[in-house]
């Protein structure tokens, strides 16, 4: 259900200034999406490409695991 908390999300704060938050409310307008979709779909698109190791894989568990144990949004 949306506005519950996802244990495997990460969450963050971020800042714009107010010229680049509209120029943002347009883009995701222009794709039919929320302010939030599409910031979220750009960074994904972007990072896309990242290779990932079994590490990586190992620490994504940890925090998951963390954040279930705390009852917590990573």
């Amino acid at each position: 259900m949306s506005g519950q908390h996802d244990k495997h999300m990460h969450q963050i704060a971020v800042k714009f200034h107010h010229k680049t938050w509209r120029q943002i409310e347009k883009e995701a307008e222009g794709h039919r999406m929320t302010p939030g979709q599409y910031i979220r779909f750009i960074v994904s698109e972007e990072v896309a490409a990242t290779p990932l190791t079994a590490e990586d894989a190992q620490i994504i568990a940890d925090r998951i695991k963390e954040a279930e144990q705390k009852g917590k949004m990573v």
